[in-house]
């Protein structure tokens, strides 16, 4: 009896790291996306997911010394059911090295 091969699945957060990791441009088309997809549906949680997904691959230490935030200060804004200030979720972003434009809809 032949044994068959043993297959292997990446796991979420793996695929999520390969995707992510030292791929700004990745990142910010995933964040356009959540943008896109908060101005459309208003689902705050889903956005704030994807922020904690940016600030993460961003580099949470590197996201604090260029904000002006702690790192437990952004882990508490972007944390399931936080209402965070719109100058924290903008200082966030500019921590990882994004900044927000306004264009005409």
């Amino acid at each position: 009896m032949t044994k068959k091969p043993k297959i292997s699945f990446l796991t979420l957060e793996e695929v999520d790291r390969e995707f992510f990791e030292n791929k700004p441009e990745n990142i910010r088309s995933f964040l356009n996306v959540a943008i896109e997809e908060y101005m459309a549906d208003g689902d705050k949680a889903a956005f704030m997911d994807a922020l904690a997904v940016v600030a993460k691959y961003a580099g949470i230490s590197k996201v604090a010394g260029k904000s002006g935030l702690t790192r437990q200060g952004i882990y508490k804004a972007v944390r399931p059911g936080a209402r965070p200030a719109f100058t924290t979720v903008l200082d966030i972003l500019h921590g990882a090295g994004f900044s927000l434009k306004v264009v005409k809809g």
